[in-house]
């Protein structure tokens, strides 16, 4: 069921990858620095360039990792 639900619902990745870069940034100060992506590719880092440009602007202080990149 699990796995089934994951495959048909709609997931709100735009709105997680914001508030998750700016949450702790608002509350004490410090946010986050490092998004590490942790899988057999890349396959986030242009959703993620995106998303932090239309959050922070094109100069985010963010930085985006991957562990590994096909090939």
């Amino acid at each position: 069921e699990y796995w089934v639900s994951n495959l048909v619902k709609s997931v709100r990745f735009s709105g997680a990858l914001e508030r998750l870069c700016t949450s702790d940034a608002k509350d004490s100060g410090h946010g986050v620095d490092i998004l590490l992506e942790v899988g057999p590719h890349a396959l986030f880092k242009v959703p993620v360039k995106e998303i932090l440009e239309s959050t922070f602007g094109e100069k985010s202080r963010i930085k985006y990792l991957s562990l590994l990149v096909r090939n």
